[in-house]
């Protein structure tokens, strides 16, 4: 049963069929940071509670938008898209979403389109759209608002105002005992309106502590340093990639079939991976991901950056130098998953060094979303347009983090660097312009 008194919801399976149907039960497998969780045990919460939770926060922005009479849509559908907007994510998210969508085409919402149509029945026979239909929801609604046709998806998803970026980022912070505490959600989502969009109204006269632009920046700021110190954290894309490259090489090696993947927990990927039947074949899965399993990943030998960052690096490894141009070329080149992992077998070849290749988001990738501000009903500006330097200050955190990372096993490392250093960053360009995918 979803309960949190913290963020003030519970949701008991009379109350609520949607959330306990056994469909979007198998999100209680999959963890809603993920891998992450080997980093911070504290961070046990699943995509289950955190739909949940959305439900909630979306409950009380319809209320608010009601209120001011701007609710664009259905209250119910919102709420029910709400409990849904994460069904069809498989373990371990958008890390084995990735490598899933590479080989099969199908991500994570092209599947919850499949599963709202799910054949499987509760314990009163009824599937998942019978007990939509308790709810009275206008499914062909439902289905723009979950393949986000429909712009009031925005309330939900919108990638500052949507109560799933609300949801997550404020929970997961909780979870991991992030030391610094969000702004107040609650203060902020007073001021939300809809036009044609989802938008933040202003009123002259707040005190500083509920006016609408100074919350909206702490709390971009807020999302980015969850970025940047939790969901992108080095250690992080390190276990992400130890796992895609396990998933991929059980796929190619015929361990597991990708179609059976999305429904898994991740227990139970981890036990399909860890158990091959041909040892012969497994033994290279096993390999990949015994880094996770025993959380200890990598360590990092060399990272390339934007030259006015190269300072910022971890201890031990060694830094090179991108131009912009450069970072771009890379980033591009080495976007798909099995392009990592072909590059990665070619450094090994050259090396005879076993390496994971770390490549965060392209920078330009990872920006603030504007906000349209309203005075009385009508469009007068944006967050950006009235606070430049706020952009800037985040343009600059994200490409200070930016790095790829070639890391190493630990007993590896030191020689690793001496004897390949010099010519890497020459290697990987070399590399990326022969990689075709």
């Amino acid at each position: 049963m979803p309960h949190d008194t913290l963020w003030h919801y519970n949701v008991s399976p009379d109350e609520d069929p949607v959330l306990n149907h056994p469909v979007l039960q198998r999100q209680r497998g999959h963890k809603q940071l993920g891998q992450i969780e080997a980093i911070h045990p504290s961070a046990s919460h699943t995509r289950y509670d955190h739909c949940g939770l959305v439900a909630g926060i979306t409950d009380k922005i319809c209320r608010i938008l009601e209120k001011k009479e701007r609710l664009p849509g259905p209250r119910k559908d919102l709420v029910n898209f709400a409990k849904l907007h994460d069904l069809g994510h498989p373990p371990f998210s958008h890390v084995v979403e990735y490598v899933l969508r590479e080989i099969t085409g199908v991500d994570h919402k092209t599947r919850a389109l499949h599963l709202l149509e799910d054949p499987e029945r509760d314990s009163e026979g009824r599937t998942l759209r019978d007990c939509l239909e308790l709810y009275r929801v206008d499914f062909a609604n439902l289905v723009s608002l979950v393949n986000e046709t429909n712009p009031t998806h925005k309330i939900i998803t919108d990638k500052t105002l949507g109560a799933d970026k609300l949801g997550y980022t404020l929970k997961d912070a909780d979870m991991v005992g992030y030391p610094h505490l969000p702004p107040s959600w609650e203060r902020l989502i007073k001021h939300f309106t809809f036009y044609d969009g989802i938008g933040v109204e202003l009123k002259k006269g707040e005190k500083q502590l509920d006016d609408p632009v100074t919350l909206l920046c702490a709390m971009q700021h807020f999302y980015f340093d969850m970025y940047l110190n939790v969901y992108l954290c080095p250690e992080s894309i390190a276990y992400g990639r130890h796992i895609q490259r396990a998933v991929e090489l059980a796929i190619n090696s015929g361990i597991i079939a990708p179609d059976s993947i999305w429904d898994m927990s991740e227990g139970a990927l981890e036990h399909a991976i860890n158990n091959g039947h041909d040892k012969a074949k497994s033994r290279d899965v096993r390999d990949a991901m015994r880094p996770f399993l025993t959380r200890d990943p990598y360590s990092p030998a060399i990272a390339l950056k934007l030259a006015e960052y190269q300072c910022d690096s971890i201890n031990g490894e060694r830094v090179f130098v991108l131009s912009p141009q450069e970072l771009q070329e890379l980033s591009e080149a080495y976007k798909p998953p099995r392009a990592l992992t072909a590059l990665e077998d070619r450094l090994r070849e050259r090396t005879g060094t076993p390496c994971i290749v770390c490549l965060p988001p392209e920078p330009s990738k990872i920006k603030a979303a504007d906000v349209p501000l309203y005075d009385n009903g009508r469009r007068t500006t944006t967050l950006r347009e009235l606070r430049p330097k706020h952009y800037d200050s985040i343009r600059e955190k994200v490409d200070s983090f930016y790095a790829l990372r070639i890391r190493v096993p630990k007993q590896d490392r030191d020689l690793f660097v001496r004897r390949y250093g010099d010519d890497f960053k020459h290697v990987l360009l070399e590399e990326a312009r022969k990689t075709t995918v």
